[in-house]
C-alpha cells in the first residue's frame, strides 16, 4: 500500500499521524481514548495541529477523487469507516473545492456521497449496492 491513498489517508495512518503529531508537541492522548477520537475531540476544540491534520486528509481525498471522477464521472461515491463518517461533514467543502480545482470537468465534484450501510463487515458489497440503487433511479 505504499504510496497510495491509504497510506495518506485511511484509518491506521491517521492513527499512527496523531500519536507522532502529539508525540511532537508534547501532548499526552487521554488513556482509553483512540487516538482518532482525540483527534475529533480537538478538532472541535478548535486545536491548530487538529485543524491541520483534518486539512491534510481532505485535501489528499480531493486530489484522489479528482483523478478516480475525471476518469469514470461517477454518480456516486460510497464513504466507509467511522472516521469518515465524523470528518466528512467538516472536510466535504475542502474535498470538493480540490476536485472543482483538478477535475477535468468542475461540475463532475458534484457527485453525491453516500455512506455504506454496513461499512464495518462488507463494505465493498455494501458499497455496490449503494450504487446500483443511485443509477437504476
Amino acid at each position: 500500500l505504499r504510496g497510495c491513498l491509504e497510506s495518506i489517508a485511511g484509518g491506521r495512518s491517521v492513527t499512527r499521524r496523531v500519536i507522532s503529531e502529539c508525540d511532537a508537541l508534547g501532548i499526552k492522548i487521554p488513556p482509553g481514548i483512540s487516538p482518532c477520537r482525540f483527534l475529533d475531540l480537538s478538532y472541535f476544540m478548535g486545536e491548530k495541529w487538529a485543524k491541520n491534520i483534518y486539512k491534510l486528509v481532505a485535501t489528499a481525498m480531493g486530489t484522489f477523487l479528482a483523478q478516480i471522477q475525471s476518469i469514470f464521472s461517477l454518480p456516486v461515491i460510497v464513504w466507509k469507516g467511522t472516521f469518515a463518517k465524523k470528518a466528512l461533514a467538516e472536510m466535504e467543502e475542502t474535498i470538493r473545492h480540490i476536485m472543482e480545482k483538478k477535475l477535468i470537468n468542475p461540475d463532475w465534484s458534484n457527485v453525491e456521497f453516500r455512506f455504506s450501510s454496513d461499512p464495518e463487515n462488507d463494505a465493498l458489497i455494501g458499497a455496490a449496492a449503494l450504487f446500483l440503487q443511485k443509477i437504476e433511479k
